[in-house]
């Protein structure tokens, strides 16, 4: 199959569907990872990382090609990306914190992440760092594409703020 092909595929596949096809294969090859660490000492998120990259030079040429002749709007009117509707709940229930408790909110989840880490690792001799460092991916995971205007109405959100003096 060729890049092309694997474009065309993942582009036929539901708009409802495309994070997850994206999603669960990293999620079951940093899993194979992290066993493949704990029993033999294999580098650490290697094979997540080659799943990163495998996934980059994929879709990065099809977006680089589609920004330079864009494909006409769909009919029903979305604008988003990938449709991720619980991405989009968690990324409103964030926008709806007051802005000075805004700070606390992945510094706690992070906290929490490397204190449950902390204890694997004294307990169980669970790789260190792995579950905060798994954390902080899913955080930017779920944030990042929202800010971008990849998903959900952050063209809207962005918008509706003022703007700085200049």
């Amino acid at each position: 199959m060729t890049l092309r092909g694997l474009n065309r595929w993942y582009d036929g596949l539901p708009p409802g569907s495309r994070f997850q096809v994206v999603l669960w294969p990293l999620v079951l090859i940093s899993a194979i990872n992290m066993a493949l660490t704990v029993a033999w000492h294999f580098p650490f998120g290697l094979l997540t990382v080659l799943g990163i990259v495998f996934i980059a030079v994929v879709r990065v040429p099809e977006v680089i090609r589609r920004r330079k002749n864009p494909p006409p709007p769909p009919a029903d009117g979305a604008t988003s990306l990938i449709e991720a509707d619980w991405i989009n709940d968690l990324n409103r229930r964030y926008e709806a914190i007051p802005e000075t408790w805004r700070f606390w909110v992945p510094l706690l989840i992070l906290l929490a992440a490397g204190a449950v880490n902390m204890l694997l690792t004294i307990h169980l001799h669970f790789p260190f760092g792995l579950l905060a460092l798994l954390v902080l991916l899913g955080l930017v995971a779920i944030r990042a594409p929202y800010v971008a205007g990849w998903i959900g109405p952050a063209q809207r959100v962005l918008a509706d703020r003022p703007e700085a003096p200049p």
